[in-house]
């Protein structure tokens, strides 16, 4: 007597097997998708350590405000998209000094020039005094403060851009050295994707 296994199934089983691709196939964009953002954690902390910090009163567009994740189809991009961000990351060689007006966009994005302060007006107006003459010392009360601001204004401007052209100076003459916080935050990211590719391995989708 002869013995037969009969073994079949085989459609059951490519659409089982489409079906783990499909949930491996998401699983894997998922675990991009969280790298990145684990990458840009890891960015904004390299960065900190070399004392790159957001500036709480700035324009939320200086470099350390500026790391982001965009997602893709097949997974997202981690980067920083402040205009100097390459020099950042890479430094720069002396040579040519760069423009005084992009160091005083990243001067004020991270603090180091304020915006200008409200002066008092030094011209009282009493109440008693009504009319035209009222009117004509509130217009003289206006155009003291006027002037008084434009005069602190162009005092501060020229400050400003003193203190730019000397840093802009000394990039030209020294170069500047690279940070590179997300150079160092990849080796976490590879870390990171390691551990995931093994719970997919694993079976585990989340």
């Amino acid at each position: 007597m002869t013995q037969r296994i009969k073994v079949s199934g085989v459609q059951e089983l490519q659409r089982e097997l489409a079906k783990q691709d499909r949930l491996v196939y998401q699983d894997l964009i998922r675990t991009c998708r969280r790298a990145a953002e684990h990458g840009r954690t890891a960015a904004i902390r390299h960065a900190a350590a070399e004392g790159i910090r957001p500036h709480p009163g700035g324009t939320g567009k200086d470099y350390a405000s500026s790391f982001g994740v965009t997602p893709t189809s097949d997974g997202a991009v981690m980067g920083n998209r402040a205009p100097h961000a390459y020099f950042v990351e890479r430094g720069r060689r002396a040579g040519r000094p760069p423009p005084v007006s992009v160091i005083l966009v990243w001067m004020f994005e991270r603090g180091m020039i304020k915006r200008i302060p409200n002066f008092k007006q030094t011209v009282h107006v009493d109440k008693s005094i009504k009319g035209r003459t009222r009117r004509i010392m509130i217009g003289v009360k206006r155009e003291v403060a006027s002037q008084r601001r434009t005069t602190a204004r162009e005092a501060y401007v020229a400050q400003a851009r003193s203190k730019a052209y000397a840093i802009a100076r000394s990039i030209g003459k020294k170069g500047m050295r690279g940070k590179f916080p997300i150079g160092k935050s990849l080796v976490e990211i590879k870390r990171f994707i390691k551990r995931e590719l093994a719970r997919v391995a694993r079976g585990d989708h989340r």
